[in-house]
């Protein structure tokens, strides 16, 4: 019997502060999730997960500290599309992960960087992956390009897909 090899990680996605339009996801991989479609900055399109993934005073919470926090999407079985809330019928549940971090930066006017990575997937121990999110974080943090392709298709490989 050969079952179909489905990753467990399902969704990377990155999310900073923006200092003009305020909290907006900047990276999906692999692809945008049905219903959260990405769109220009102005457009707040994402402006739920944003906000999911960089919760208020995160500046003076995370400092020093990351900060870990859980999101659920909802695939409504009739659109296709997820949702923040549950339909009257789900076709499958998203579990998210998200790591959130401040960090001081001259560069930046309001003088520190706050960025998130949170990592979908429908693995109801989904907690397992914290580490992992963690270490995308920790490298999104210091580049310049953000997060990249690498970084999901290293949490999709068959040994990581494991865990």
């Amino acid at each position: 019997m050969n079952v179909p090899w489905t990753p467990n990680v399902r969704y990377l996605l990155a999310a900073e502060f923006d200092n003009r339009y305020g909290p907006v996801v900047r990276y999906q991989y692999p692809t945008n999730i049905p219903g959260f479609a990405h769109h220009a900055p102005d457009d707040h399109g994402l402006f739920n997960l944003a906000t999911l993934m960089l919760p208020t005073n995160a500046e003076y919470k995370t400092k020093g500290n990351a900060d870990t926090t859980v999101f659920i999407l909802y695939r409504n079985f009739d659109t296709g599309e997820y949702q923040l809330f549950p339909p009257e019928q789900v076709d499958e549940v998203l579990y998210f992960v998200n790591v959130v971090y401040a960090q001081d930066d001259e560069s930046n006017a309001r003088g520190t960087k706050i960025k998130a990575v949170a990592l979908g997937t429908a693995m109801a121990d989904f907690m397992a992956f914290r580490p992992f999110t963690q270490a995308v974080l920790d490298r999104y943090m210091v580049s310049q390009e953000g997060v990249d392709a690498v970084s999901y298709t290293h949490l999709t490989l068959p040994t990581t897909s494991r865990v």
